[in-house]
């Protein structure tokens, strides 16, 4: 996997996936979801907290923001944290 290039303009690219970031480093969960995980964002969401039983969570040590509302549209991921996170839910989707 080729992770982890960054430009001047606030963005990252992620496996050919350019990703924008806002000042403090956070890119939006819905564009993760769609662009690495090819999951719809209600569906990634779930792998973020422990609401679901039937889901494990995968961001607890990880800098999520705005999934407290409800709302996992509003969810943002830091840049640092997308590698993680994206390959724990795809090793156990794949296992």
């Amino acid at each position: 996997m080729n992770f982890e290039k960054e430009s001047q303009i606030n963005e990252i690219t992620i496996e050919e996936k350019v990703l924008s970031f806002d000042e403090k480093g956070f890119v939006k969960f819905s564009k993760v979801a769609r662009e690495l995980l090819e999951m719809q964002t209600q569906y990634a969401s779930r792998y973020t907290d422990n609401l679901d039983g039937d889901y494990p969570n995968f961001a607890e040590d990880l800098r999520i923001e705005g999934g407290d509302s409800g709302d996992y549209y509003e969810m943002k991921i830091h840049k640092d944290d997308i590698e993680t996170f994206v390959k724990r839910v795809r090793q156990y989707k794949n296992r």
